[in-house]
């Protein structure tokens, strides 16, 4: 299904980084924090075929002129939903993934 996210147990199948290629990520967010703190955060996303089409589909119907401007304000609403999500008991993602499995 387009859109829907992983599952844990996908994630975990997809998930082809080592302990210590995680904790470099980890480190490597820590460092950019105050970077993006004075002046936002730039960087460039790998989205699978399906979510991609999906992407641009909804560029082609005019609702976003361009990718990053999707997954910025996706991502936006993305952060305004959790507490609330939160505030229920649940996991925004997880309550998202059962929804749409």
């Amino acid at each position: 299904m387009i859109g829907r996210l992983p599952s844990s147990t996908e994630e975990a199948e997809h998930d082809w980084r080592t302990a210590a290629e995680r904790e470099s990520d980890m480190a490597q967010a820590r460092t950019l924090r105050e970077q993006a703190r004075k002046g936002g955060l730039r960087f460039e996303a790998y989205l699978p075929s399906s979510l991609a089409e999906w992407v641009l589909d909804l560029v082609e119907k005019g609702v976003f002129t361009d990718p990053g401007e999707a997954v910025f304000v996706i991502l936006g609403e993305h952060k305004d939903l959790e507490p609330a999500c939160r505030s229920q008991g649940g996991d925004f993602a997880a309550n998202v993934a059962s929804r749409d499995g």
